[in-house]
C-alpha cells in the first residue's frame, strides 16, 4: 500500500475518532441556558419578542401609513441646511434664518427657492401627514425580517420627514404664512411628543434625535411674536405630557431579547460555513493537512452551535437581566450627575468582560448608522434635559406675551405657568436664566459633560489639542435657548455674509473652500446679560 493512501486512511480513522469526540451530544450547556430563560421569565424578564404586543389599532396603522408615505417622500428633497436653524451670529446668541430675505446655498442657489419647488410634487401627501400626525398617538407596527425578528423600518425617514416639517415651518413663517407656520410647527412637535416608537433602541435615537429640530424650528417660529396665549399652552402641554426616561429599562430588555434571537439564529447557521462535509473527503487524497484543516474548523463550529452558542445566551441574559435592573435604578436618579455615576449606565459592553463571539452577538443588534454610540443613557438624559428648556422657553414666551416683558426670574412663571419651576436635569440646579436690559433672555442648561460654560451655542475652542500635543478635556457645548441677535449683530453677519460670497465667487472651483452651508458667522463675544 503506497504512503498517501496510508495517511488518507490514518487521517480518515482519526477523523472518526475525533467526528465522535466532537459532535456527541451534551447538552448541559442548552438545558442551563434554557433554565436560565425559564428562570428569567419567572422573576417577569421578558426574554422573547413575542412578549411584546406590537399591534396597533385600525385608526393607527392608517395615520402610520399616511405618515410613512410623507417620510420615503422626504428622502429625495430633505436638506442639511435645516441643520442651521439658528444660526450662532454670538457665543450665546442666533440670527432667524426666516427673517433674511436672501439666503444663499453653497451652490450660489436661493434657499428659499429651492425649498420650495421641493415640497410643491408632495403638497398633498405633506398635507394628509400633517392631518396624521395631529389627529392622534403615532405607532408603527414592525415587519418581519429575513430570520423572522421584528424590524422598523421607519427611523431613517421620520428624520427626513422631521426636517420637511421644519423646511415648510421656516419657509410658512418667512412667507408670512402664520396658520400655515402653526399647523406644521403644532405637528413636527407631535412628531415627537406622540410617536410611540417602541422598545427597539433604533426607533428611539431617532426621534431624540428630532427633538433637537423641533427646539431650533420652535425658536425660530417665536421670533414670529404672533402666537396666542392659547396656541403656546397647547404646546406647552404637548411637551409637559412627554416622557423619555421610563424608556429605558424596556430598551434594556428589547436588548435582551434581540442578543437571544441572535444566538438562535447562530445555531441555525450551516454547519463548516461553506465548507461541505463532501469537499472534506475529496481533499484527503490531495492534501490531507487542508482537509483536517477544514473537517476541525467545520467540528469547532458545530461545537459552539451544541455548546458555545448556549453558554454564550446564557451569560448575555444575564448581563442584559443586570441592565434592565440598572435602567429601573436609573429612574430614581433626579440628576444626570446621579444616573452617570451608577454602574453601567453609562458603559457599552466591551472587551475584556466579553469573549470575541459574545461582542459579534451584541454589535449584530439593529443599531443607527447616523450615531456614535456611546451611551443611550446619555441621549436620554440630553433628550429630557431640552424637553425641560423647551418647557420653560414656552413658558417664558407666554409671560411676555401677557406681561409685555420677559420676568426678573424663572420663579416668575410660578404658578401663573408652571406648577413648579424647570430644574436643569443635568445637574438638579435650575435652569440657567439670564434677561437683558431690553427684554431678551437666554436660557440654557450645562449640558451632558456637565461643565457651565456660560451658555455657549458653539463648540468649545479647548476641545483642540495643546500647544504641546496633549489632548485636552472633551468639552461639549452647552444646550441653549439663545439670546435672538441685536440688529447689530445682524448687519455684521449679512456684511460677512456678503463678503464670504464674494470671495467665493473669486476663488477657484477646484479649492473647494466651502465651510458652511451659507453665510458664515462672525466670530462675536458672548452677548451681555444681567443675570437675574
Amino acid at each position: 500500500m503506497r504512503l498517501p493512501w496510508k495517511i488518507a486512511i490514518g487521517v480518515s480513522l482519526i477523523s472518526i475518532v475525533a467526528a465522535v469526540m466532537l459532535f456527541r451530544s451534551d447538552n448541559r450547556a442548552q438545558v442551563a441556558a434554557e433554565e436560565t430563560r425559564r428562570d428569567l421569565q419567572r422573576a417577569g424578564f421578558k426574554v422573547d419578542f413575542s412578549e411584546w404586543n406590537f399591534t396597533a389599532s385600525p385608526e393607527a396603522r392608517a395615520r402610520a401609513a399616511d405618515i410613512t408615505l410623507a417620510a420615503e417622500a422626504c428622502r429625495s428633497f430633505w436638506r442639511r441646511d435645516m441643520f442651521m436653524l439658528m444660526r450662532p451670529v454670538a457665543t450665546n446668541a442666533a440670527i432667524s434664518v426666516f427673517q433674511q430675505e436672501q439666503v444663499t446655498t453653497e451652490f450660489g442657489t436661493d434657499f428659499w427657492s429651492d425649498l420650495r419647488s421641493g415640497f410643491q410634487p408632495h403638497t398633498v401627501t405633506l398635507d394628509r401627514a400633517c392631518a396624521a400626525a395631529l389627529a392622534g398617538k403615532i405607532e408603527f407596527e414592525p415587519v418581519k425580517g429575513p430570520s423572522g425578528e421584528p424590524v422598523f423600518p421607519q427611523p431613517g425617514d421620520m428624520r427626513a420627514f422631521a426636517l420637511a416639517l421644519s423646511s415648510r415651518t421656516l419657509v410658512d413663517l418667512h412667507d408670512g404664512h402664520r396658520p400655515q407656520a402653526w399647523t406644521n410647527l403644532l405637528a413636527l412637535t407631535c412628531l415627537v411628543t406622540r410617536w410611540q416608537p417602541g422598545p427597539a433602541e433604533i426607533s428611539q435615537m431617532v426621534r431624540m434625535s428630532c427633538i433637537r429640530q423641533v427646539l431650533r424650528t420652535t425658536w425660530e417660529a417665536f421670533q414670529f411674536c404672533d402666537w396666542t396665549d392659547d396656541e403656546l399652552g397647547l404646546l406647552q402641554r404637548e411637551w409637559e405630557q412627554t416622557e423619555f426616561l421610563k424608556t429605558l429599562p424596556e430598551t434594556a430588555a428589547f436588548e435582551r431579547a434581540n442578543v437571544a434571537f441572535a444566538c438562535q439564529r447562530e445555531r441555525a447557521q450551516p454547519i463548516g460555513r461553506g465548507v461541505p462535509l463532501k469537499q472534506v473527503v475529496m481533499e484527503l487524497g490531495d492534501s490531507p493537512a487542508r482537509a483536517w484543516s477544514d473537517f476541525t474548523a467545520s467540528a469547532r463550529e458545530e461545537k459552539y452551535r451544541q455548546t458555545g452558542s448556549f453558554e454564550d445566551e446564557k451569560v448575555l441574559l444575564l448581563y442584559y437581566r443586570d441592565q434592565e435592573t440598572r435602567m429601573y435604578r436609573a429612574l430614581n436618579a433626579r440628576t444626570w450627575l446621579a444616573m452617570r455615576s451608577l454602574p453601567g449606565v453609562t458603559n457599552i459592553p466591551s472587551a475584556p468582560r466579553f469573549t470575541e463571539r459574545q461582542l459579534s452577538l451584541i454589535n449584530s443588534l439593529p443599531r443607527n448608522p447616523y450615531f456614535v454610540r456611546p451611551s443611550f443613557a446619555t441621549r436620554v438624559a440630553e433628550a429630557e434635559a431640552r424637553r425641560r428648556i423647551l418647557v420653560t422657553a414656552i413658558a417664558l414666551e407666554r409671560y411676555k406675551g401677557r406681561h409685555h416683558n420677559s420676568p426678573e426670574s424663572l420663579d416668575s412663571l410660578v404658578p401663573e405657568l408652571l406648577k413648579t419651576a424647570e430644574v436643569d436635569f443635568i445637574d438638579g440646579n435650575p435652569l440657567r436664566y439670564n434677561r437683558t436690559e431690553d427684554g431678551r433672555f437666554l436660557c440654557y442648561s450645562i449640558g451632558i459633560d456637565c461643565i457651565d460654560q456660560g451658555g455657549q451655542m458653539t463648540e468649545p475652542e479647548s476641545n483642540s489639542s495643546r500647544s504641546d500635543g496633549s489632548a485636552r478635556r472633551r468639552r461639549e457645548p452647552d444646550l441653549v435657548w439663545p439670546l435672538p441677535a441685536t440688529r447689530t449683530q445682524i448687519d455684521t453677519f449679512n456684511e460677512q455674509n456678503r463678503t464670504f460670497w464674494k470671495e467665493r465667487q473669486s476663488e477657484p472651483k477646484e479649492s473647494g473652500a466651502t465651510r458652511r452651508r451659507y453665510g458664515v458667522a462672525p466670530r462675536a463675544e458672548a452677548t451681555t446679560t444681567s443675570s437675574k
